[in-house]
C-alpha cells in the first residue's frame, strides 16, 4: 500500500564482528544521499510487467516456475517514480512525508506520502477515477488534513520481517505530530491481488472506502483509509 507493500517496506548475513555490536534498526527522514537505496527497494519489489498482462501473464510464470499466488503472497508494488521525481519528493518535506528505515549502514526499507491535495493536484484524474461505497463519505474529496500513503517496502530478506510495520508506525506517528486526522492508500485487487499488503493493513486498522478504475478496468485498486485518532 501501501499502494502496495509493499500496504508494500541490509543484512547479508554476514558474520558479525566480535569487537562490535550490530548496529541498531534507525528509522528517519530521507535525504538526498538516500535515493540510491530507496531505488533499488523500488526495483527489487516492483511486480513484473507481464504479470498484468493477460496474454503474457502464463508465459511469464511458466519461464520463472511460479504462480500468481508466489507474487500476491510476498507484496509487492505496481507504479514506479524516477529518480528525479523521488529528489523533488524528498526536498518537498512541507507534502510529503518520506521515511528510510537504516541497518547496519544500509537501507533495508522506506515509506513515501504526499499532503492528499498535493496528491490531487499532481495526479488531475485520480479522483475522477475513485468510487467510494459510502456516498456520505464525499470528504474525502474535499479540503482537509487527509495524508496519501503511496508505497512502504522493505528489502526481501528473513531478517527484516516486521520493518514495514514499523515503518509504518512511524509515519502515523509523524503524521499525528503534523495534524493529520486521517491517512488513505490504495492496494491492487485485480488482476492480481496484493494480499500481504490487504491482509496487513486490515488488521492494523484500515478500512475499505472505495475502489478506483482505470486502464479500462484493466487495474482495479481498492481504496482504504485509517482513522489516525483511534
Amino acid at each position: 500500500m501501501m499502494e502496495e507493500k509493499s500496504f508494500s517496506i541490509e543484512s547479508n548475513n554476514v558474520p558479525e564482528n566480535k569487537e562490535s555490536k550490530e548496529k541498531p534498526l534507525e528509522i528517519k527522514e530521507a535525504e538526498l544521499e538516500d535515493v540510491f537505496g530507496i531505488m533499488s527497494i523500488l526495483k527489487e519489489n516492483l511486480l513484473p510487467r507481464e504479470l498484468l498482462d493477460k496474454e503474457k501473464r502464463d508465459i511469464y510464470l511458466r519461464s520463472v516456475d511460479k504462480k500468481i499466488e508466489d507474487f500476491s503472497a510476498k507484496g509487492f508494488l505496481v507504479k514506479p517514480f524516477s529518480e528525479e521525481e523521488l529528489e523533488n519528493i524528498i526536498l518537498d518535506k512541507e507534502n510529503h512525508l518520506t521515511l528510510i528505515a537504516r541497518k547496519d549502514d544500509s537501507i533495508v526499507g522506506y515509506a513515501m506520502t504526499y499532503d492528499l491535495e498535493n496528491w490531487r493536484k499532481s495526479n488531475p484524474d485520480w479522483e475522477k477515477r475513485v468510487e467510494l461505497i459510502n456516498k456520505e463519505k464525499s470528504w474525502l474529496l474535499e479540503k482537509g488534513k487527509v495524508l496519501y500513503f503511496r508505497h512502504v517496502a522493505v528489502k526481501k530478506f528473513p531478517e527484516n520481517k516486521g520493518i514495514g510495520a514499523r515503518l509504518e508506525y512511524k509515519v502515523f506517528f509523524e503524521a499525528k505530530q503534523k495534524g493529520y486526522k486521517e491517512i488513505i492508500g490504495e492496494a491492487l485487487e485485480y488482476p492480481i491481488e496484493n494480499k500481504a499488503s490487504l491482509d496487513f493493513h486490515k488488521k492494523i486498522g484500515f478500512e475499505k472506502i472505495g475502489t478506483i478504475k482505470e486502464s479500462d478496468n484493466k487495474l482495479i485498486w481498492g481504496l482504504y483509509k485509517k482513522d489516525l485518532e483511534n
